[in-house]
């Protein structure tokens, strides 16, 4: 089944803007100039943030993990919402909690569909990684760190950024679950 990708970027724009934002504090937090922004456009890229090269392999990985971590944790929080919605929906029999569900899982499943770093991220990490990791430890981890955001890019052709996706939210959840049955919730 093709799906479009100007469809899949409308269905979960709340992620590509979280995606970007991420990249554009994180350039900010490590001193670099931002010279231009897009948050969200249906053309591809769907956004980006073009930035001064970063001068140290610190700041390029950061820079270029941001929306990993960033769009990960808000995920999961989201996520977490939605689980809470779907408890008290069961424990009040209240459907009006089963409506409030939609919203923050579409929000946990838009950001980290997203959170995964381009190719362009996984090229500049490397870049920095191969100039610096004789005189830096945390450069020589960059290679294997490297290699799975290559895997991870290549692998979205498979829609692994949707299995990801699904399995934040619904691992969450599904934490969520357990952690309440361990208490003695109705759950």
């Amino acid at each position: 089944m093709f799906v479009p990708g100007a469809l899949i970027a409308l269905a979960t724009f709340p992620g590509i803007v979280a995606h970007e934002y991420a990249h554009e504090r994180a350039c900010r937090k490590r001193g670099l100039e931002v010279q231009d922004t897009c948050y969200f456009q249906l053309a591809s890229p769907n956004g980006y943030v073009k930035h001064e090269q970063p001068r140290q392999y610190d700041d390029a990985f950061w820079v270029s993990l941001a929306p990993f971590t960033i769009n990960t944790l808000l995920a999961v929080g989201f996520s977490a919402v939605a689980g809470v919605c779907l408890f008290l929906t069961r424990a009040t029999g209240m459907g009006v909690f089963g409506y409030a569900t939609g919203p923050p899982a579409w929000l946990a499943l838009s950001l980290a569909w997203h959170a995964i770093p381009s190719k362009d991220d996984a090229e500049n990490v490397y870049e920095h990684a191969k100039r610096e990791w004789h005189t830096s430890w945390f450069a020589l981890l960059g290679f294997p760190i490297v290699a799975a955001l290559y895997v991870w890019h290549y692998l979205s052709y498979l829609w692994f950024d949707a299995l990801y996706a699904l399995a934040v939210v619904g691992g969450t959840i599904w934490l969520l679950w357990l952690a309440g049955e361990a208490v003695g919730l109705p759950v």
